[in-house]
């Protein structure tokens, strides 16, 4: 089955982009894994929506 994405663009401020990119480098770094920053916007706003029920 395939999965069908669509793509939103996000204006951030420099400092949340810093923030993301660092936690990003911290991620792969940590997992090895090839961790973006849509990964990491990605899995919060799962989270968010996820606790708003």
């Amino acid at each position: 089955m395939m999965t069908t994405t669509t793509v939103h663009t996000v204006r951030l401020t420099p400092e949340l982009t810093q923030r993301l990119e660092s936690e990003a480098k911290r991620q792969r770094q940590a997992t090895g894994d090839a961790v973006t920053k849509a990964d990491i916007i990605r899995a919060a706003l799962e989270h968010y929506l996820a606790t708003k029920g």
